[in-house]
This record gives structure tokens, C-alpha cells and sequence, in this order.
């Protein structure tokens, strides 16, 4: 592989999109073959523009782009580890150059060119490059600081590079990403992005060589006790295979070590992907001990399940291995057949004590739910459940949940032991046989007996795993729609969608041909919806326009569909019929990352939650994060203009504040105001507050109201009559 210069592997900025696309098939992520996108004029002008398309753009390709920031002074390590990825260099006349990184070693990356042309460059030039504009700006003043010095030319060098980290150190440095598969991606494909596929194969391999080592070892024993030749040689022979195996298991531990921590952090993101993925209706239907149980089994996945993996694996290779060690001793196929026969009815067995354990785990989530259920309602049990029947029902099920223990307690004690024992067992029954027709040769006597005792060794490990190997199955089984949830995918949307403004999208419109008002903004066309497939529809044929500067209230009687058609504009759930357009454009279109920017939502107060963390942080939900000086101000003058500013004051640390359930209690009113809040901080086009208002005195109302009314460019409340 040849060695270019920087000059030389830096591709133009309009090729952002074809460098993405390349990266991912280069990499193994398998992007969707798609026409490729090039970043708009005002991405190119704006870093925080070009951040989102470059996000949205790996969207629109089925991968996922992250924002890297580094410090002045950690540039190299940075740059280091940048792959796959892509840096962005500065160039003549404020345009910039795209680095590809495909690989990357302390010192070398290894970048793309088009057509997948690989070349090395440098990590010190890139460093460098990306260094240069603080570089200029601070030269200047350095070299004023040093030229009068009475030292060297290389000395005054020296010293400006030891000023320029003294003051630029800490000062940020962005414009990299990393490109990796998304968390809901086939899990073959991000085993391989973080090489533990490579590990597993290496796993394998080290324990059929400790296997092989071993029985080499004793082999050479066995060989110099049945010839007569114990003495120091062949005792150092074993001694040295053994030392190997140890040394073989050593270097084994150390992959499986790795190997669970990057399969636990895949875990965990695909986890958080499936639960913040999940369908609104499904978390409502499962209530809040559901969920706590649902968690709760993911959590044994990433435990329990890659260390019952693991010992299962090396269980079968030695079974595996004992079976050609039997074969070649005194018992032959009848010891094989045996082998065999005995691993069914251990099978089998596993599988009754998984049904017990699946009915057994099912309790535990029914009392789960019911516990965190009856702990939400506690005030309402206090003041109106009868005295004497309080607790009538939580002893029906802890006597359910202790029958059920002890019958799978006991056929889980009866699996702890009798794989091993009882194989063991069986098997010398099964040499006498040899013994009986004269088979008395003791190197195949040694043989079978060697392999009896492989086999018990790994029936051993599997019985010490069984509850975990269990629970795996089980957790799988409940946790199992998480992983799915994650595997579901949003619209992605166009790439220049993310940060062309409303002029932009009404000409995209335009050009593919859709009739499109110039004073609308948000408009439903013929929308039919129902929560269940058989039930009836809740919106039937809606239409609705709402143009720029609207404001509208939308009343009706309870159950009529408010709230649904409101969560149908804001894009939380799509029409079973019709189109909910912006600008003319749908969600499929924009993308729902897109359209959620441009239409905030305030739903019921039921729905809508303060979570345990600052008061910024629940503010600003919707901007970047962390929140930036102007981000903070502007927080501030919003909860001031909605009568928030008396709570701010006493809290003691004001907008740092932790709200939420274990920090500061809000009142009813405060949280629908903070609420409110979060969606004018989002900047959106549209806000749609859906009965936010109801909590509010009458003049904090007007407060609030006014508040809401000055700043929305278009605001739709809902409302009872």
C-alpha cells in the first residue's frame, strides 16, 4: 500500500455523500444502495448544519455517523482512533477537504480514495493540518512574545510551541465522525465491526489446543506407566504439556475477557435502541412493573448469557473430543452411542426445567408489576382500600410463587448432580461388557477411562451452568421485543431535508410536482385512524390545514380524537389512511428526525414527563446538549416570560437544579409550564399544545397563554369546550 500526501487522499467537500457510502461498504456495514447525496450550500457554511447533514446522511444510508471533539492538546490520540471515520480539513477559501479513514495505528491511517483505492498517510501531517487555523491565529502574537529572546532559532521555536499548548490545550477541536453500524444492525455485522468474531474464532481454536495438549500429556504419561519407562523424561514431557495448557487457558480467559466486554457494550446499546424504539401502545399496555421486569431481563442477557455461552461452547467441544476418545478405547461405538444417548436425556431434561422456569418467571413479573403498581397507588390504597383486606391478595400470589419455587428447586437440584454422576456411573457399566468378553488390553481401559472422565468434566460444566443457560432462554423469550424494537426503523428522509429551511422544502415540493398552497405549513389530507386492527376508527376522513402564523383551538368532547389526530401531525404515530404533509412533504420525505424539529408536540400531562436530572436539562430536551451560553440565557428568559422565574429563584442552584423524582418536587402547574417551556426552546415551526393549560390559576393562565402566543410562529391548542 502506497504512502500519499494529505494533499494528495483529501477528497472534495461536495463528495461528503460518496465518501460515506464507501466508507460503509469498505468497512462491512452493508449500506442501502441509494443515490448518493451531496451536502447543501448551507451545511458547507455552517459547522453545526454540516454535523447534522453528516448524521442524517449516515441515517439515509442505514449506518450511524457520531460527532468526535477533541482538545488542542489530544489531537493525536484522537486521530489515532478515528476509524472508520471521516475528518474534516480545512482548505483554501473557508472550503474544506473529507478525509476518509478506513484503519488507523498510532502513527498511520489508512485512508480511501475513489474506487476504493487505499493509500497511508501520516497521523503527525493531519494532526497538524487540523492544529493549523489556532496555529495562525496565535503565531503572530508568539512570535512577537519571542523574537526579542536571547536564545536560538530553534529555542524560539521551542518556546512558541510550549505557549501555544500552555494556551490552546483545552481549547476544542471538532469536524471527525465515527461511522459504525446502528445499534438495531445484524448482530453478525456489528460482532465483526468491534472483532469479536475474530476473538470467537480465536476462542475455538484455543480450546480444541488445550484439549489437544492435555490429552497429549497424559497420553505420554499413560505411554511411559504401561511400558515401564517412568522416569524423568517422559514426567518433564507431561510436566511441559501441562504447562502449555495453562498457559493456552491463560491466553483463552484474556479473549473471553475482551470478548465479554464488547458484546456486553453492544448489548447495552441495542437495549437502549429497542427501549427507546418501543411502540407507545405496547409500553402503556405493559404498565410500569411490566417494563421494570422487561429491563430487568434484558440485564440476565448481558450477565448470565455470554458466560453460559461460553462455558456451553467449551462443553460441547470437550464432549465432542470425548466421543473421539471413547471410540478408541475399550467401550468403542457402545460408549459413543451411550455418550449420545445420555446427552438427550440431559436435553430433555433442560428443556422440563425451562418450562418450570418460564412459569416461575412469570409469576415473578405478574408480582412485579402488581408491586410497582400497588407502590404508584399507595395513597389511593391508604384512603380507600378496606383495612382488613389489604394484603389478602399480595398472599394469594407469594403462596403461588413458593409452590412453583420449590418444584423447580427440585428438579434443578436433580440436574445439578445427576449429568455428571450420572454419566459416570453409566459408563463404567458400560465397560463391563469388554471386561466380561475378555477385553483386558489396559492401554484401551486407560483410553475409555480417560474419556469417561473428559465427558464427565464437561457434563460438570454444563450442569454448573444450567440455571444461567436457563435464565438466558427465559430472558430471551421476555426481553426478546426489545432487540426487535431496535431492528425497526424510522423514515430517514433526504439528507438536505435536515437543514434546508421552509423556502427549500416548499421548492423540493414544487419540483416533484405536488400542488402545494404558499400560506401552508402543516396540512392532513383525508386521515383515517384506529388503535386496533378490528376495532373502529377514532378519525375518519380528517382534513385539516394550518397555514404560517395560525392560531387555532381545537375543542371537542372527550374521547373524540383530539389528541390523536394531534399525535398523528406531530408524527408520533402514522395514518392507517391519507397524509399529514409539511410543506408538502411527508415524513417519509423529511425523516422523522426532521419532522419531530420542526413540529413539537406537548402532550396530555399523563403522557408528558419531568425526568430525574437538572432543570436545563429538562428544558432543553430538544437543542443541543450540553447547553451552550445562548441556549441557557434563552432557557432562562423562556421560564421567566411563563411565570417560572419565582421557582428558579429558590431553588439553590437555579437551572441546575435536579427536578424529577428524586430531586426537586414540581407542583401540577409548574411541571405543564416547564412542559411548555420545552417546546418554545425547541424553535419548532408548528407547537401543538394538547390541554397543558387546565392546572393553571387564572392569572397564570393569561401568563402562560400570552407567553405561548408571542413566542410559536404557529400554535394549535386543544381543549375541552
Amino acid at each position: 500500500m502506497k504512502r500519499a500526501k494529505l494533499s494528495e487522499v483529501l477528497l472534495s467537500d461536495h463528495s461528503f455523500g460518496q465518501a460515506i457510502a464507501d466508507l460503509g461498504r469498505a468497512a462491512g456495514f452493508n449500506p442501502r444502495r441509494l443515490p448518493l447525496p451531496t451536502p447543501p450550500a448551507e451545511a458547507l457554511a455552517d459547522p453545526l448544519l454540516l454535523e447534522r447533514w453528516v448524521e442524517a446522511a449516515a441515517e439515509y444510508f442505514g449506518v450511524e455517523a457520531e460527532a468526535v471533539e477533541a482538545k488542542f492538546g489530544e489531537l493525536d490520540e484522537a486521530v489515532s482512533k478515528i476509524a472508520p471515520g471521516f475528518i474534516c480539513l480545512p482548505r483554501e477559501n473557508r472550503r474544506f477537504g473529507v478525509l476518509v479513514v478506513l484503519e488507523s495505528t498510532p502513527s498511520e491511517l489508512v485512508v480511501l480514495l475513489p474506487g476504493l483505492v487505499r493509500r497511508r498517510v501520516k497521523v503527525a501531517e493531519v494532526v497538524s493540518a487540523l492544529r493549523g487555523n489556532v496555529e495562525a491565529a496565535m503565531g503572530g502574537i508568539l512570535r512577537a512574545w519571542t523574537s526579542e529572546l536571547p536564545v536560538s532559532d530553534k529555542a524560539k521555536q521551542r518556546a512558541r510551541d510550549a505557549l501555544l499548548y500552555e494556551i490552546a490545550s483545552t481549547d476544542p477541536i471538532g469536524g471527525m465522525w465515527l461511522l459504525r453500524p446502528k445499534p438495531g444492525a445484524p448482530f453478525v455485522t456489528q460482532l465483526e465491526h468491534a472483532g469479536d468474531v475474530k476473538r470467537a474464532v480465536a476462542f475455538v481454536l484455543l480450546t480444541l489446543a488445550e484439549i489437544g495438549v492435555g490429552l497429549l500429556g497424559w497420553s505420554a504419561l499413560f505411554d511411559a506407566a504401561l511400558t515401564g519407562r517412568l522416569d524423568a523424561g517422559p514426567l518433564w514431557h507431561w510436566v511441559l504439556l501441562s504447562l502449555s495448557a495453562a498457559i493456552l487457558e491463560v491466553i483463552r480467559s484474556f479473549f473471553v475477557g475482551r470478548m465479554s466486554v464488547s458484546i456486553a457494550s453492544i448489548l447495552k446499546r441495542r437495549v437502549l435502541a429497542g427501549a427507546l424504539n418501543l411502540d407507545p401502545n405496547e409500553i402503556r399496555a405493559r404498565g410500569s412493573g411490566g417494563l421494570l421486569a422487561l429491563i430487568s431481563e434484558a440485564e440476565v442477557l448481558e450477565t448470565a448469557g455470554l458466560g453460559a455461552v461460553v462455558s456451553l461452547v467449551s462443553a460441547a467441544i470437550s464432549l465432542v473430543t470425548a466421543g473421539f476418545v471413547l471410540w478408541r478405547g475399550a467401550g468403542g461405538g457402545y460408549h459413543v452411542g451411550l455418550l449420545l444417548a445420555w446427552s438427550i436425556v440431559i436435553a430433555v431434561s433442560m428443556i422440563a426445567l425451562n418450562r418450570r422456569t418460564q412459569r416461575w418467571i412469570d409469576f415473578r413479573v405478574t408480582m412485579t408489576n402488581g408491586l410497582v403498581e400497588r407502590m404508584l397507588g399507595h395513597r389511593t390504597r391508604m384512603a380507600q382500600e378496606r383495612h382488613e383486606g389489604r394484603h389478602k391478595h399480595e398472599d394469594a400470589e407469594l403462596e403461588l410463587y413458593l409452590a412453583e419455587s420449590r418444584r423447580m428447586d427440585g428438579l434443578s437440584r436433580l440436574l445439578q448432580g445427576l449429568p455428571s454422576r450420572g454419566w459416570l456411573l453409566l459408563g463404567f457399566v458400560a465397560l463391563l461388557p469388554a471386561l466380561w468378553n475378555g477385553v483386558t488390553e489396559p492401554a484401551l481401559l486407560l483410553i475409555a477411562i480417560g474419556g469417561l472422565f473428559q465427558a464427565q468434566s464437561a457434563f460438570s460444566d454444563i450442569a454448573s451452568t444450567v440455571s444461567s443457560l436457563l435464565n438466558l432462554t427465559v430472558a430471551w423469550d421476555r426481553a426478546g421485543s426489545l432487540f426487535r424494537a431496535a431492528t425497526v426503523e424510522d423514515p430517514h428522509g433526504l439528507p438536505a431535508a435536515s437543514v434546508q429551511e421552509v423556502g427549500a422544502s416548499r421548492k423540493a415540493a414544487a419540483d416533484a410536482g405536488i400542488d402545494v398552497d404558499a400560506g401552508t405549513i402543516l396540512e392532513a389530507r383525508g386521515v383515517r385512524f384506529r388503535y386496533r386492527s378490528s376495532g373502529e376508527h377514532v378519525l375518519k376522513g380528517v382534513s385539516l390545514r394550518i397555514a404560517e402564523g395560525d392560531r387555532i383551538l381545537l375543542e371537542g368532547t372527550s374521547g373524540g380524537g383530539k389528541s390523536t389526530l394531534a399525535s398523528l401531525l406531530a408524527g408520533l404515530r402514522d395514518p392507517d389512511s391519507g397524509m399529514v404533509l409539511y410543506h408538502g412533504l411527508d415524513r417519509a420525505t423529511l425523516g422523522t428526525g426532521t419532522w419531530r424539529r420542526k413540529i413539537a408536540s406537548v402532550p396530555q400531562f399523563h403522557e408528558n414527563h419531568v425526568l430525574s436530572g437538572s432543570l436545563l436539562l429538562n428544558l432543553c430536551l430538544g437543542r443541543r446538549w450540553p447547553a451552550s451560553a445562548e441556549d441557557r440565557a434563552l432557557a432562562e428568559h423562556v421560564c421567566q416570560s411563563l411565570g417560572l422565574g419565582p421557582l428558579i429563584a429558590r431553588m439553590p442552584a437555579g437551572l441546575e437544579q435536579v427536578v424529577g423524582e428524586t430531586g426537586w418536587q414540581l407542583s401540577h402547574g409548574e411541571r405543564s409550564r416547564v412542559f411548555l417551556a420545552r417546546a418554545l426552546l425547541q424553535g419548532a415551526e408548528v407547537v401543538l399544545v394538547d390541554e397543558s393549560f387546565g392546572a393553571l390559576d387564572p392569572e397564570t393562565l393569561r401568563t402562560a397563554l400570552d407567553a405561548t402566543w408571542e413566542q410559536s410562529k404557529t400554535l394549535m391548542v386543544i381543549a375541552h369546550p
